[in-house]
């Protein structure tokens, strides 16, 4: 009778996320070139009919704009823009559907680890559930040192991913999981739980990955957009539903359980992008040769610094990231500390939060041009980490976390910006250096948030600030928003999509 229920609750939860995930993909999903057709190009299939047999007569040529090939079906082809030949063919239409399947077992797999993992060390070293400090610094040094590899071999993925494709390094990041996972599982010492880590790490490469892959199916204009989606949408239910599935799975079976079925989850992520997902990148689009030497964190900062413009907006983005960090350090201990709130509301809550990512950046986009959108939204970030810091009462808090949903669609604006920076055959290159933006902001921001937030709440303090923090991070956001427009003013002309428009 027992795994009876189990198998209720977990297929009543995948039913869930199957569910909301078709859902809001066919909510939020964007035509990924439609924007970056000439007027020419007619949409309605009648239209597009016509012009196909129209396309296929001898004579006839046409420029790329900036984007990619689309097809309606095997038959009918469309020129997506960008920097290739005119001769180019393109397999087919790529649909958001195949980066948000991927992605949202991918961190489906890695939540399964958020309950169980600080469970787990404190089973092996304390013998109990309880927690010690010698347990929080074991949890700390195995994710700091995840992070180490990543930020060491994020650029190397994303520059090789631009010669040889993006599935190979997708289902390679897909497989480091699971056998992560696995060790994890079959571990009885701490020792190789760190050969664990260091795995993963150094195959962590699938989020960055994954919005390269997003880049090569989307046009410029709609790239902010599906960028938001792909976040929003493959984090957010990742989380709704790999959370509470772990717990689900500790409590009926073993504190090991959600490791064995995240590296099942991982596997079956490896067979869907292997069998299933088509390649995003043409092999006319591929790089003809990569410069190993460059494929690093050094060649990352190189790459954010080719001009003025993308060093400005690269800076922008690091002092963005690095005031998002806090909100991620802190969630759970803020909300429990300063307003009494329990896991289970504050992890609903930050589920939440994940999905208006992927909703808001469309929306906003809608009333603003990319630019004007980020510097609204760093405002209205800045605006909102200064409410969290002074509100109290769960309405009060609830507005400024709805501002900080509308504020963190900066993160995907600001990278589709650097993106569009990049030559048709560097977008994985372009990736991987951002992706090691963000591991420096977790390597060392989050320490140093950390930091601030327990000196602000120490026992020796007769005033304690737990909010202080996030006044922090709303200066440092402030101060991204002004980089980002002294950066567009005086440089703008460096745009290339500017450029190309023109």
């Amino acid at each position: 009778q027992r795994p009876t229920m189990v198998t209720m609750e977990i297929r009543g939860t995948l039913t869930c996320c199957v569910l909301l995930a078709t859902s809001l993909t066919r909510t939020l999903a964007i035509p990924a070139h439609s924007s970056s057709f000439p007027s020419s190009f007619p949409s309605s299939p009648p239209l597009l009919n016509s012009f196909t047999a129209h396309s296929s007569r001898p004579g006839n040529s046409f420029q790329h704009q900036s984007g990619r090939v689309v097809q309606a079906d095997k038959s009918l082809e469309r020129i997506r823009g960008g920097e290739l030949s005119e001769s180019t063919r393109e397999r087919g239409p790529i649909s958001m559907f195949f980066p948000i399947s991927f992605g949202l077992l991918y961190f489906m797999s890695v939540a399964m680890a958020i309950p169980a993992l600080p469970k787990l060390i404190n089973t092996i070293i304390n013998q109990s559930d309880k927690v010690s400090s010698r347990a929080h610094l074991v949890l700390s040094s195995l994710l700091a040192t995840d992070a180490f590899f990543t930020f060491l071999t994020n650029n190397l993925w994303g520059t090789l991913s631009d010669k040889y494709g993006r599935k190979p390094f997708i289902v390679m990041s897909s497989i480091g999981i699971s056998i992560g996972a696995l060790i994890v599982g079959i571990s009885p010492v701490l020792s190789l739980m760190y050969i664990a880590a260091a795995i993963d790490g150094c195959t962590s490469c699938m989020f960055g990955l994954g919005q390269a892959y997003v880049c090569d199916i989307s046009s410029p204009n709609h790239l902010a957009a599906n960028l938001g989606v792909f976040m929003g949408v493959s984090a957010g239910v990742g989380f709704i539903v790999g959370i509470p599935l772990s717990a689900i799975l500790m409590s009926k079976f073993s504190t090991k359980m959600p490791f064995y079925v995240s590296a099942c989850i991982g596997f079956l992520n490896a067979l869907n992008i292997l069998f299933i997902c088509p390649e995003s990148l043409s092999k006319e689009s591929r790089k003809a040769e990569v410069r190993l030497y460059d494929a690093n964190p050094v060649g990352a900062i190189k790459m954010l610094s080719r001009n003025a413009l993308v060093r400005g907006i690269s800076l922008s983005y690091f002092l963005l990231w690095f005031a998002h960090v806090g909100l991620q350090a802190t969630w759970m201990n803020f909300f429990s500390f300063a307003h009494g709130w329990s896991n289970g509301k504050s992890g609903g809550v930050l589920s939440v939060f994940g999905i208006a990512t992927a909703i808001l950046p469309k929306l906003v986009l809608k009333f603003f041009s990319h630019s004007d959108a980020i510097k609204f939204a760093l405002l209205v970030y800045s605006v909102a980490m200064f409410l969290l810091a002074n509100v109290s009462g769960d309405k009060n808090l609830y507005l400024a976390l709805t501002l900080a949903a509308l504020g963190s669609t900066a993160l995907p604006s600001s990278l589709s910006f650097i993106a569009n920076q990049a030559k048709a055959d560097e977008k994985g290159a372009m990736q991987g250096a951002s992706e090691t933006v963000k591991s420096i902001c977790s390597i060392v921001g989050q320490p140093i948030m950390s930091s601030l937030f327990a000196y602000w709440i120490h026992e020796s303090r007769k005033v304690k600030l737990p909010g202080g923090m996030y006044m922090v991070s709303s200066g440092l956001l402030i101060l991204s928003l002004l980089v980002f427009h002294f950066s567009v003013e005086n440089y703008g002309c460096l745009d290339r999509m500017r450029r190309t428009s023109e």
